[in-house]
């Protein structure tokens, strides 16, 4: 799954906003949808807060499992 997505849907199962989010990161709605579309991007700092606020660890943010549809 891709990051970013990912990061997405993580904030959406909190029922936070991009504005909601920004406002507690300190920065713009502009900035976090560029920040959300290109994780990479977070400093140090916004991923803690980021982990406290969706309740997740660095990897459930980073490192999404990917699931596959198998048909047998």
């Amino acid at each position: 799954m891709d990051i970013g997505k990912n990061l997405t849907l993580l904030r959406a199962s909190k029922k936070l906003t991009q504005a909601d989010v920004a406002t507690i990161l300190g920065v713009s709605r502009p900035t976090y949808i560029k920040l959300e579309s290109n994780p990479r991007l977070f400093t140090q700092e916004q991923i803690e807060t980021l982990k406290r606020l969706l309740e997740v660890e660095y990897e459930d943010i980073f490192l999404p499992k990917t699931t596959h549809n198998v048909s047998v």
